[in-house]
């Protein structure tokens, strides 16, 4: 077997296992949440370096389901290869970062795009930075490797710090038209330093959910469920009338993709975004110690704020994805304040076990 055929199968592997982060259970009269909720109108794809679920509820099936579905996964890989990626160097951002002029020109898609990302980055402080990549492909703990993995010494961690600040990222909007109400606009992305990469890997699945959901709503579809790696968009109804049940993988148990500490349940109807960051979803190991990939744009070190997992509900999907990173990073009191301005709720697990509950989240909440 080829070692490209063997990379594949492992990034297939490892987002299977980021599908179980928040997973979908519907058994009745059981307690196995750790169980995907499949029927005939769910069908799996791969984009985004990840695995996509798709599942659309049509009522009385007087909508092509089949259609709606490829329309979404086409969408979701456009986003990705015609607009977000960073590695392909052909798509709009991978355009943005390997020009060498400062100033880029971009459309009004990706502009949102990042001005909803350096929105978060800014409240955040930091603790989400979409330039966070030179640290990341120095400490290289998402990536495949055939070397032993070592991290990087302290020196090398400083230069890489040095490359690293959302705050060189600036979006500048220039207006035109006759009135107020015809005014149009051109979208530029400008770079203050030549070494900055924007990279949207926080934010992208989940802005791949709110793409799917306008998709949804042109459609007048009953309900759907969409999965994207670890970011999950609830809409709707299922033909059942069920509530919706969404487990929260357990990371104590990294290796058991079917373990679960426990799930949100939903009411049927409810129009949602769910995503889970932990770091348990990709580390690395040397002498004795595990590194995770999430990693401190301040200290350029794997996040320590004493937490194993953050999963976010709220009703935007980029939001959610980029909240639940940056309340990783900054820990659960810090966090706070973060949600409350984002009018979002969380569910976090320290690293003794113990879960914490966001006061609205409450009733919504099932432990195991």
């Amino acid at each position: 077997m080829s070692k490209k055929v063997v990379t594949l199968l492992k990034m297939i592997l490892v987002s299977i296992g980021l599908i179980a982060i928040v997973t979908i259970a519907d058994r009745k009269n059981s307690n196995d949440v750790g169980a995907e909720y499949e029927t005939d109108n769910t069908e799996h794809y791969f984009a985004m370096g990840t695995t996509i679920s798709v599942s659309v509820y049509t009522g009385r099936g007087s909508v092509d389901d089949t259609a709606i579905r490829e329309r979404i996964v086409e969408e979701i890989e456009n986003l990705d290869q015609k607009l977000l990626s960073w590695r392909n160097a052909e798509s709009e951002l991978g355009r943005v970062n390997n020009n060498t002029d400062r100033r880029n020109r971009i459309s009004t898609e990706l502009y949102v795009a990042l001005k909803q990302s350096l929105d978060i980055c800014e409240d955040s402080e930091g603790a989400l930075d979409i330039t966070i990549r030179p640290l990341a492909t120095l400490w290289n703990i998402e990536g495949e490797s055939d070397k032993e993995f070592a991290p990087p010494t302290n020196q090398e961690i400083e230069d890489a710090l040095k490359k690293v600040d959302y705050k060189n990222v600036e979006l500048i909007s220039e207006q035109y038209g006759e009135t107020s109400n015809s005014t149009e606009a051109d979208y530029y992305v400008y770079k203050n330093s030549d070494d900055i990469i924007i990279d949207l890997g926080a934010t992208g699945k989940g802005y791949a959910l709110d793409k799917a959901k306008s998709v949804l709503d042109e459609e007048h579809v009953s309900g759907a469920l969409i999965t994207v790696g670890g970011s999950v968009l609830l809409y709707g109804k299922k033909d059942d009338g069920d509530s919706w049940k969404i487990g929260v993988r357990d990371p104590l148990k990294p290796n058991d993709t079917g373990a679960m500490i426990g799930y949100l349940e939903f009411e049927p109807g409810t129009i949602t975004c769910v995503s889970t960051s932990g770091g348990y979803e990709k580390y690395k190991s040397y002498e004795g110690k595990e590194y995770h990939h999430i990693l401190d744009s301040k200290t350029g070190y794997p996040a320590d704020s004493g937490l194993l997992s953050v999963t976010v509900v709220c009703e935007n999907g980029l939001v959610s994805d980029g909240l639940s990173t940056a309340c990783f990073v900054l820990g659960y009191e810090k966090s706070l304040p973060l949600l409350k301005k984002y009018d979002a709720q969380a569910i976090f697990m320290d690293l003794n076990g113990d879960i914490i509950v966001t006061e609205e989240l409450k009733d919504n909440w099932v432990e195991k």
